[in-house]
């Protein structure tokens, strides 16, 4: 998709304003980060931390419309969505990386379509967003005992978030 032309952060910052009441400061960091991933650049992760309410969910779904209103710009990121409690009985049965590149491999031959070769569905993935909601409710200890599924979820999360390496397989990469 050379010579499209992606959006300003300016202009992002207007289209999320526009679902997004306050945050400024959040908007302007996200407008940023999503401008430079719409123009293929590389960008770093980004974890916002609130209390229950602060609209952390209305940024990430904030994020989602811009991305599918232009299906230019759909191709460019794959987005998934995953709840942190979601994430942490994953990884409870091992491998969370492995299952959140699943989910985008998985979201990749959806906006491909069945016939797209694995090499083009793991690219397409390497332009993943990866949405992690509610990572304020993951607790290491609930009622006095460890909570084994929220420690997980959090060591997968810093996984993640410091960009380890994560071994999958492809041989059905995706397959519905």
């Amino acid at each position: 998709m050379p010579g499209l032309k992606s959006p300003s952060p300016v202009q992002l910052a207007g289209a999320l304003e526009r679902r997004v009441v306050g945050q400024k400061e959040a908007l302007r960091e996200i407008s940023v980060a999503l401008a430079k991933k719409l123009a293929q650049l590389r960008v770093g992760n980004i974890l916002m931390i609130g209390s229950s309410g602060s609209g952390k969910t209305t940024l990430m779904c904030a994020v989602e419309q811009p991305l599918a209103a232009n299906p230019a710009f759909a191709l460019r990121s794959t987005v998934v969505r995953v709840h942190a409690n979601v994430l942490g009985e994953e990884a409870e049965q091992g491998r969370p990386g492995e299952k959140l590149l699943r989910r985008l491999l998985e979201r990749a031959r959806q906006q491909l379509g069945p016939e797209a070769p694995v090499e083009r569905l793991l690219e397409q993935a390497s332009h993943g967003l990866v949405f992690v909601d509610e990572v304020d409710k993951i607790r290491s200890v609930v009622g006095g005992q460890p909570n084994v599924s929220g420690i997980r979820a959090q060591e997968a999360l810093l996984t993640l978030i410091e960009n380890e390496a994560v071994n999958a397989r492809t041989g059905d990469a995706g397959e519905s």
